[in-house]
């Protein structure tokens, strides 16, 4: 299935855990409650893509793109998501739990009530996106740029922020 094109297609509900879909363009197509555990998403198009309640639990998606994308509610949990593109994202109520999110482009994308423990964000782009509410025990945003970033009543204990760019970042409520 390496390099398939399913531009909005409709795979709601679809098993594809330990696919090799490398490369494949998924972009705005319809994967909700999908079934992508340690699936190879590496350098695939998700643009706009909805994949609400989807299992992604150790996915690869290094160097994909997700712009746009809808992820709510899903669990993306030892994701690794290093150099992905998730700007303009909603991710809201999604687990990242130990996801890899290293050198991402997080852009204006929304993570409320988002469970990111012990995610890494070194390097990552985050600048102004929506963390209320989010969950961000032991995660390590050493380097990242959090610039205008909203953390309102979002769960920072043991978070690492060694050398984060926080100017504008609102932190009320946080901790």
């Amino acid at each position: 299935m390496r390099g398939l094109n399913g531009e909005y297609g409709f795979f709601e509900g679809i098993d594809l855990q330990k696919a090799n879909l490398y490369g494949t363009d998924l972009s705005k197509a319809k994967l909700s409650k999908a079934n992508l555990r340690h699936t190879n998403l590496m350098n695939a198009e998700l643009d706009e893509a909805i994949l609400d309640s989807a299992d992604l639990t150790a996915i690869k998606l290094n160097n994909s793109h997700l712009a746009g994308a809808r992820l709510r509610h899903a669990k993306l949990d030892s994701a690794n998501l290093t150099f992905t593109n998730l700007s303009r994202a909603f991710v809201n109520g999604a687990s990242l739990k130990a996801a890899d999110l290293s050198e991402a482009k997080l852009s204006d994308a929304i993570f409320r009530f988002a469970d990111l423990s012990g995610a890494i964000f070194l390097f990552a782009k985050l600048d102004s996106a929506d963390l209320n509410s989010s969950i961000l025990q032991g995660a390590d945003l050493s380097l990242a740029d959090v610039r205008g970033v909203q953390l309102y009543d979002a769960d920072i204990t043991n978070a690492r922020l060694t050398y984060a760019v926080l100017v504008g970042a609102d932190l009320s409520g946080a901790a």
